[in-house]
């Protein structure tokens, strides 16, 4: 039986003149049919006009740019443009014509640029049109993510390499907000007798309360709803969560799957004892998450002997397998949202824009 051949590779070479017609064709083909019934040969003149146009534009913004052809076996399947600079690999431009679409060419080639961004330490960074939803969802399932920007034309992404561990601080504020008022507006709406008394006596002096907001899964009482156990894995909405639309809704930012989540509540002249939460570190792969709802000047988050203030709205990831604690001396109480979440692909990414965002 004979072998099967070997499928030839892919390549890119420097584009050069004589590939002016394979630029034309690719071009119009990402027109959408826009030059149907013009006359041919005024249609060849805008495309020109257009390739001409599109290229002084990307040299300008990437200069040094390397600006490919992409073959097989000889034939010409498209073209990509990229550039390397000292923050970020750029994925200018990729486009294939119509007969080689649809069998991976385009994926392995993103795949090559990422893997040259891990090499390198850096980011890689694109914008796609709004309107391609199939672009969108393939740079997705290779780990892009959207960021905020873009002139509503285009949607910036980025992919980043994966977080060195080591590397996150103690205390780092993630890049979202909340409408802390709406959410405290939602603990107003709970019933008062809902707040359940923290059972490790030991941990704190004073008034120290939960409310259970998403459980394991076979927890019935109180008490066991609002433990956070490491060793569970499947967990629920309790029925507390149902009054708590605002909340929900910011639960729903995280786009990550979501473990325990909990209100908590500490009165006025009370305070948490130093102490640690084990196995709660990026390092771990499960962080706790707090988003303050009700806050005040005069309560102190210690961590590691250094206060962190934490303003309402704001969302804060806290090493809290190390030393911390919590004073409240009035004269407000003091709610937070906690949060615990398993480290995935997508919280990766948050935390290295937050830690982009804080360099």
């Amino acid at each position: 039986m004979e072998a099967p051949q070997e499928r030839p590779a892919t390549l890119r070479r420097p584009e050069d003149a004589a590939d002016a017609d394979l630029r034309l064709r690719l071009l119009q083909t990402a027109q959408d049919g826009l030059f149907a019934g013009f006359d041919p040969a005024l249609t060849d003149l805008l495309l020109r006009q257009q390739c001409a146009a599109q290229d002084a534009g990307h040299q300008a913004a990437h200069p040094g740019g390397r600006f490919d052809i992409v073959e097989r076996d000889g034939v010409p399947l498209g073209r990509i443009v990229t550039a390397v600079g000292p923050e970020a690999i750029a994925l200018v431009d990729l486009a294939l014509l119509p007969e080689h679409r649809g069998r991976g060419i385009g994926s392995g080639l993103i795949a090559a640029v990422i893997g040259e961004a891990e090499a390198a330490g850096l980011p890689v960074r694109l914008s796609v049109r709004a309107e391609n939803e199939a672009a969108q969802r393939l740079y997705r399932r290779l780990g892009f993510r959207f960021v905020t920007g873009g002139d509503g034309v285009t949607l910036p992404m980025v992919w980043r390499p994966r977080l060195d561990a080591a590397a996150v601080p103690d205390a780092l504020r993630l890049p979202l907000a909340f409408d802390a008022a709406a959410m405290a507006a939602d603990c107003a709406a709970l019933a008062g007798g809902a707040w359940i008394d923290h059972f490790v006596r030991r941990n704190y002096d004073g008034d120290w309360s939960v409310i259970p907001l998403r459980a394991p899964a076979d927890a019935r009482h109180p008490i066991m709803m609002i433990q956070s156990d490491p060793a569970a894995r499947d967990y629920v909405d309790t029925p507390f969560l149902d009054a708590c639309p605002a909340i929900r809704a910011a639960l729903a930012q995280f786009g990550s799957p979501l473990l325990s989540v909990r209100l908590m509540r500490l009165g006025p002249g009370s305070r948490i004892k130093e102490h640690r939460d084990p196995e709660l570190s990026f390092e771990d792969g499960a962080v706790r998450l707090h988003v303050p709802v009700i806050t005040h000047d005069g309560v102190a988050f210690r961590l590691n002997g250094r206060r962190v203030p934490m303003a309402a709205g704001t969302c804060w990831y806290l090493r809290l397998s190390d030393l911390h604690a919590v004073e409240n001396p009035g004269p407000g109480e003091r709610v937070h949202l906690v949060l615990d979440a398993q480290v995935t692909p997508a919280l990766s990414a948050l935390f290295a824009t937050a830690m982009e965002d804080a360099a």
